[in-house]
């Protein structure tokens, strides 16, 4: 097995600031007044909706968009919370919501969930909508970016449903340094990236290669690859290696996930993916 280069992956947060002022003449009439909170319908999402950003976040409201337009989510699957309070990300009342959405996001897809990138959030409705009563649960199929080590949300183009639009391909040339640098995966390459496969839920993520939870990570990379390729995780193991970094970003709003790269850490060059060759063709590196 061969394992190199792991990086633990810095998060970013960006602050948003929004102001505004209104003026008006005094002959002017009296605006209307607005809807009290209490008589806004709640936001519901609909399977195949199409969201700018996912639910969840504390400054600004997804937003539902076209598909065929930038967007951050879209919705898989929505189901039904039986727990008493509002509960949050990681938590062992959303357990049973994810292994559902863990099911049925793949089912949405027609593919492994992971592969290149693709996998699930779970949301929730905001405190105001559980006040109403409101009490789905939306499983938000997200893409995470393929640059390595910055496993931040992708915003893609086109719905993902199954027979619709499909994850492109990312491969990249291999430095001495062993850096990873994009290249069409036409051209000859020494690395690709497989997927974004999920750990157990909730499972910590590791600080870096001597934490305890870095083996999930690890096995869960491993055996991704190797599922993805066609061949077994000791086959991969003993021919080929590869290279993982956990988003440790994304843990906060439970995505349990690593970005896996397969990788000829002797630097030779193959030219197509990898996925689903069984090995054929694929150089000892």
């Amino acid at each position: 097995m061969s394992i190199r280069g792991y990086g633990p992956a810095l998060a970013l947060a960006a602050l948003l600031f929004t102001a505004g002022c209104s003026t008006a003449a005094s002959s002017s009439p009296a605006a209307a007044p607005s809807p009290s909170p209490s008589a806004t319908p709640p936001m519901v999402p609909q399977v195949g909706q199409c969201y700018d950003r996912p639910f969840g976040g504390e400054i600004m409201t997804p937003v539902v968009t076209d598909c065929v337009k930038d967007h951050q989510v879209e919705i898989a699957y929505v189901g039904s919370l039986t727990v008493s309070g509002l509960p949050a990300p990681g938590t062992p009342d959303l357990a049973p919501a994810d292994a559902e959405c863990r099911t049925k996001t793949a089912v949405y897809l027609g593919t492994p969930l992971g592969r290149r990138g693709l996998t699930y959030e779970i949301a929730v409705p905001a405190a105001a909508d559980w006040n109403k009563a409101s009490r789905w649960f939306a499983c938000q199929l997200v893409a995470v970016d393929f640059s390595p080590g910055d496993p931040k949300l992708a915003t893609v183009q086109g719905s993902y449903a199954a027979g619709k639009t499909a994850a492109a391909p990312r491969c990249f040339t291999l430095t001495k340094a062993h850096d990873l640098n994009p290249v069409d995966c036409a051209e000859p390459h020494s690395a690709e990236y497989v997927g974004a496969p999920s750990a157990a839920y909730a499972a910590p993520v590791p600080k870096d290669k001597d934490d305890p939870a870095f083996t999930p990570f690890q096995i869960a990379c491993r055996d991704e690859i190797a599922a993805e390729m066609g061949v077994s995780a000791k086959k991969l193991d003993d021919t080929w290696g590869y290279n993982f970094w956990a988003a440790n970003n994304l843990s906060k709003a439970g995505i349990s996930v690593a970005q896996c790269y397969f990788v000829l850490w002797s630097g030779k060059t193959i030219t197509g993916s990898v996925l689903g060759t069984q090995g054929k063709n694929i150089p000892k590196g």
